[in-house]
């Protein structure tokens, strides 16, 4: 964790940096994978992906010949964030886990919160290979689900009916 955000270096206490770093270092030991936690104030006039990951090579993180890791870069002045990975972390880490991920840190409020989150998601996501839908998405899934039964069971009910004869009393 490198905590350059502010002026003063104090985005985190001493006590989160602990913590980030710890449960960084437990997901590298686990996984084989190098876990940055970067807060900057900006991106000193490169992109945000040109200075993510020029600090990272520059640096010298990343684990193995493809620097098998990820860093996730808060934009202090701004109020957001980059997250860049390399490696076989790059590989799993693709365009609907990233898009996930960047959704569960977009509502923090607190760089703790989303620094946290980062790495409870990326955990989660070495694990299994993905990162978990939010609740949003689920109730999306629930509601269209619920919609395509209600359409196809009413199709079938009226062509049941159609179908079905009365008996006719004598």
């Amino acid at each position: 964790v490198v905590d350059n955000g502010k002026k003063d270096g104090k985005n985190f206490s001493k006590e989160e940096i602990e913590n980030l770093t710890q449960k960084a270092k437990q997901i590298s030991d686990d996984y084989g994978i190098d876990v940055v936690i970067h807060t900057t104030p900006n991106a000193f006039r490169m992109s945000n992906e040109q200075y993510t990951g020029d600090f990272y090579y520059y640096n010298g993180y990343g684990l193995g010949p493809d620097f098998d890791g990820v860093i996730l870069c808060i934009l202090c002045d701004y109020g957001s964030f980059y997250i860049y990975p390399f490696g076989k972390v790059a590989e799993t880490l693709q365009d609907t886990n990233l898009k996930r991920l960047k959704g569960h840190l977009e509502d923090k409020l607190y760089y703790y919160d989303m620094a946290e989150t980062f790495l409870d998601e990326l955990e989660h996501m070495e694990k299994t290979g993905r990162i978990p839908r939010d609740a949003g998405q689920w109730l999306f899934c629930a509601i269209v689900s619920v919609l395509v039964g209600v359409f196809v069971g009413k199709k079938f009910l009226n062509k049941a009916r159609k179908n079905m004869v009365t008996v006719r009393s004598v």
